[in-house]
């Protein structure tokens, strides 16, 4: 199986005390193995990060030390463009290797920033791989009958809310495209289930925070391609 170490990575402007500044601290998992596989996975985790951190759309963000100064950088421009205004900034982002097989390994980036306004966001990313390969992998490479898992998934979602299977799913308040359950993007495995996440604003406002659906793995497993 893949090795991995914790990079950490922390920035400040030192006068958090005094004004609004901006803080960043990362933390996050790296394929030791020398190997193609590796150098792909790695590559994807560090995207997802540079993705979260980088408000300059430029091509030499490319790392997450140069993505961690692009986020000090839109700070500093956006203080000076609106210096009445100017708030704090602050990112967390930590990764963790979840689930780990000679079939699949899934790794989870957790973010919480705050870039200014009422209040800040949220969003948990789980990235499937092939460990072989290093291939990313969709919910399609992951499920032998989709249907199948989204009624099963629905069923779960409905106990656990508490919404009677005569009830619209909307009823208690998701709002659910077309009044119509689904399956999230965001899947992924844990040690002993399969999770599925749908981030703020997906089904549900802000106040409601992220949506989990947790199946055991023990309960899905017919459904698996791979485990």
């Amino acid at each position: 199986m893949l090795t991995f170490e914790t990079i950490e990575l922390k920035k400040d402007s030192n006068d958090c005390e005094l004004a609004p500044c901006a803080s960043v601290e990362v933390v996050y998992e790296k394929a030791l193995t020398s190997s193609t596989a590796s150098s792909k996975i790695n590559k994807v985790i560090q995207d997802t990060i540079v993705s979260l951190l980088d408000f300059s759309d430029q091509k030499n963000v490319n790392t997450v030390k140069r993505a961690v100064n692009s986020f000090h950088t839109a700070f500093l421009t956006d203080k000076e463009e609106f210096p009445s205004a100017a708030s704090s900034w602050n990112a967390e982002i930590y990764s963790h290797v979840d689930y780990q097989s000679d079939e699949v390994l899934t790794i989870s980036v957790n973010a919480n920033m705050y870039t200014g306004g009422a209040h800040g966001n949220i969003s948990i990313r789980l990235l499937n791989f092939d460990p072989k390969t290093g291939e990313l992998l969709s919910r399609e490479d992951l499920f032998e009958d989709m249907e199948a898992v989204e009624k099963l998934a629905e069923t779960y979602f409905r106990k656990e809310h508490k919404i009677p299977t005569t009830e619209s799913i909307n009823s208690t308040g998701f709002y659910f495209e077309k009044d119509q359950f689904h399956l999230p993007e965001n899947v992924g495995y844990g040690e002993d289930h399969m999770v599925m996440i749908y981030n703020q604003y997906e089904i549900a406002s802000y106040v409601e925070g992220v949506q989990f659906i947790e199946l055991p793995l023990q309960v899905i497993r017919s459904y698996l391609k791979r485990e």
